[in-house]
């Protein structure tokens, strides 16, 4: 078994990024909202004066106990 799992892609929020899901799904985890991504997320889509999606929301949602990695600029976090 591994401590850190790595990933890249499939963390969006469109239909078929299902990355997040399937790895807590099989090590047991559970997803939830984290407050500091949707705040993250909802300064984005502010700056650039966009109404916040609804299907942005899933996309907040980090496994429970995960270390964030800011996203910077960019709209996905780690």
């Amino acid at each position: 078994r591994s401590d850190i799992i790595f990933t890249v892609g499939g963390l969006g929020s469109g239909p078929q990024d299902l990355v997040k899901e399937y790895i807590c799904e099989s090590v047991g985890l559970t997803l939830e909202p984290n407050a500091a991504v949707v705040r993250h997320i909802k300064e984005y889509f502010d700056r650039r004066k966009q109404p916040y999606p609804a299907s942005a929301a899933r996309m907040s949602k980090m496994p429970k106990g995960a270390a964030i990695f800011p996203g910077g600029s960019f709209l996905s976090t780690g």
